[in-house]
Order: structure tokens, then sequence, then C-alpha cells
């Protein structure tokens, strides 16, 4: 029987009673990885389109400069946001 030292017998039951397999259990850490990674290329694709946004923001509708700052400033409040509950929440 494979296992996976990092679980406990709760957390084991739980994941069988989902109907995990012996083989899933013990390869638990490599999904949970799997599955960080993926979180992590999810929200690079957002910040990259909040940057498109910006940039065709830019280009349509010419701001002036107070304007281009106050948006930029909005901006990066919400990649930050992004950013930091994306990480803080799947740790």
């Amino acid at each position: 029987m494979l296992v996976n030292t990092n679980l406990n017998l709760m957390s084991i039951k739980k994941l069988r009673s989902l109907g995990w397999n012996e083989h899933d259990i013990a390869n638990y850490d490599n999904v949970v990885m799997d599955l960080d990674g993926f979180k992590v290329k999810v929200l690079g694709v957002v910040l990259e389109v909040i940057s498109h946004k910006y940039g065709v923001f830019q280009i349509k509708f010419n701001p002036n400069p107070m304007a281009k700052e106050l948006y930029k400033k909005l901006w990066e409040t919400k990649i930050l946001t992004i950013s930091f509950v994306g990480r803080d929440h799947y740790k």
C-alpha cells in the first residue's frame, strides 16, 4: 500500500470517500502542486488581460494626464489585489 506521509488518517479517509484510489492519495502532493501551478498560470493570464485592457483604454480614449494617472492607480490596485488574494488564498 502506498502512503503519503503528509496526510493524516482523517484526510486519507476523506479522499477515499471522494473516490480517490491509493495511487492518487500517494501522489496527493503532486496533484496539489499541479493545481498550484495552474493557479499561477491563470493569474498570469488575468494580469495579461488587465494590461491589454489598459492599453486599449489608452489608445481608444486618449485620456488627459490626470485621468491616465487615476486609471493607472485603479488597475495597479486591482492587479495587487488579484496577486495577493490569489497567492494567499491557495497557500
